[in-house]
């Protein structure tokens, strides 16, 4: 290998910070293209993130929005949710001309705020731009903080991935669950879009840590492990369990006596009791806070057990395209072949993976779908004459994005040879890259000009015009895009010939399966 390849060293710094700048790039093109509001709930969460950067972080229960919530002394330029809707909420032919954007008047005021009893961290870290510029400026800040945030969560997923798979097949199952509604979520100030990362970074690290050979120290897994498992017990109510799930799903399996083995890591016990300590933090926040109490919605004709439950099951065909990118708030969607291409390709690494795995690997991927899919269904039918049917597949991805990681793993651990992952990974690249570019592209006209759904004219495609267009430009948010899936396509195109090249060096893993004394002889005894 050229040592001068900054892509030669898996792992390294100069890979980190490529992949950083690709993903951040992607993410960003979305943080500059929005209109205030675009993206769901943004108002809500901007007067949470600007209420915990003042000091206002444990703000009183209140009866702040439709019985929940609380409120926030704000600047007043900041606009709540009561304070912007014009244009969304089945209107897709409407642009955002008419929202009314936020503005610099720095006069603290009191607002009410759905968001306003949700655990702080995350909005302690997008919240200062808010808090100190509340118009455009700041709310460009804010939402490139939280890209930085997601970006960094994938780039270390990247790293952990470039150097620990096989052959670099994980790395196309990367790409394959960081779909367009991820670079959507993560570039709004809002935590979905954390959250959804933070799973991706467990699986990508915990995935080789507790299932395959190791390559070198295991230190970098075990942090991204362990910060990536703090993030997503925190930054929503729905954290521990979605945590406990996910790493339940890769432990259990292994026996106690594995277990015993992992405990007896110093680090990783350190990093447990880091984890059980933000559990019952997260815990102790959700119950003082009353943070989990939805929005009731009650139908005026209660729907019987069975008809919730069909009336669930026909709603996954939404979820499907929901996983893709359903942008906006849930009212621009693409043509729908881009779907298809995209389902297609991360379902066919489940499918084959669990066609090809063992019983522990087909046990991991039902019990991560019924985990990340099957219970929030389960959980929606039972609470639907209270709450409504609320929930979206984004809430379910921070575990659902570990099923064709966990497929892409099986398939170049037990079918697939070198030269196979080398064209997966490639044809995906190809494939899904370019689909990112046409879901911005679709959205911005969509916001800038609405879409028009009967016989649109090709003035109707141009992302370049209309009665709204983004502050910075119509431009820059398109160019960045195309740079950022540049930068991410050529180190993945790369990255199956880095993995093979460093493939032979393996080692038992952690929570790999050791060969015993004998069997290891006779091995060696057949080979020769």
């Amino acid at each position: 290998m050229n040592s001068s390849d900054p892509t030669a060293r898996p792992g390294g710094r100069r890979l980190w910070l490529l992949a950083f700048v690709g993903f951040f790039l992607v993410i960003g093109a979305w943080a500059v293209a929005a209109p205030y509001d675009g993206p769901p709930d943004e108002p809500a969460h901007s007067v949470r993130a600007a209420g915990v950067a003042g000091g206002d972080v444990m703000p009183e229960p209140a009866d702040a929005f439709a019985g929940t919530g609380a409120f926030q002394v704000v600047p007043k330029g900041i606009k709540g949710t009561l304070e912007t809707g014009c244009w969304y909420h089945g209107q897709p032919d409407h642009s955002a001309a008419c929202a009314a954007a936020p503005s610099a008047d720095r006069e603290l005021v009191s607002k009410p705020t759905s968001a306003g009893r949700y655990n702080p961290l995350y909005y302690a870290i997008v919240g200062g731009p808010l808090r100190l510029w509340p118009g455009w400026p700041g709310l460009i800040l804010a939402r490139l903080l939280s890209a930085a945030l997601s970006a960094a969560l994938l780039a270390s997923a990247f790293t952990v991935l470039a150097r620990w798979s096989r052959y670099g097949l994980m790395l196309g199952g990367l790409l394959a669950v960081t779909s367009p509604i991820v670079g959507h979520m993560s570039g709004a100030i809002n935590p979905s879009g954390a959250e959804i990362c933070a799973g991706i970074a467990l699986f990508a690290a915990g995935i080789p840590l507790f299932l395959g050979p190791a390559r070198g120290p295991v230190r970098p897994l075990v942090w991204l492990v362990g910060i990536s498992a703090v993030l997503l017990v925190t930054v929503r109510s729905m954290g521990p369990m979605l945590a406990a799930i996910g790493l339940g799903v890769l432990l259990l399996p292994l026996g106690w006596r594995k277990v015993t083995t992992l405990w007896r890591t110093p680090l990783i016990r350190w990093w447990g009791l880091g984890i059980a300590v933000a559990v019952g933090l997260s815990g102790a926040w959700i119950l003082v806070e009353k943070s989990s109490v939805l929005v009731p919605l009650r139908f005026a004709t209660p729907l019987r057990p069975t008809q919730a439950m069909w009336a669930e099951l026909s709603r996954w065909e939404q979820y499907l395209q929901q996983l893709v990118g359903v942008t906006g708030w849930l009212d621009t969607r693409v043509p729908g072949p881009f779907y298809a291409v995209w389902t297609c390709v991360a379902g066919g690494l489940v499918l084959v993976g669990f066609a090809f795995g063992a019983r522990a690997d087909r046990w991991r991927i039902l019990a991560l779908v019924a985990g990340g899919g099957g219970l929030l269904s389960a959980i929606q039918v039972i609470n639907v004459n209270t709450y409504g049917f609320i929930t979206q597949a984004r809430y379910m991805m921070p575990l659902l994005v570990g099923v064709p990681l966990l497929g892409a793993f099986v398939i170049e651990r037990r079918t697939a040879s070198a030269e196979m992952a080398r064209r997966l990974t490639r044809m995906i690249v190809v494939v899904l890259l370019p689909i990112h570019l046409v879901f911005l592209w679709y959205t911005m006209i969509r916001w800038q000009r609405g879409i028009k759904v009967n016989r649109p004219g090709i003035a109707d495609l141009n992302p370049f015009g209309g009665a709204w267009t983004p502050p910075l430009g119509s431009v820059l948010p398109l160019v960045a895009m195309v740079v950022g899936l540049a930068v991410i396509g050529w180190l993945t195109w790369r990255g199956p010939a880095r993995a093979a090249a460093v493939a032979d060096l393996a080692e038992p893993g952690l929570g790999a399966e050791v060969p015993r004394p004998r069997a290891a002889a006779a091995a060696v005894g057949a080979s020769r």
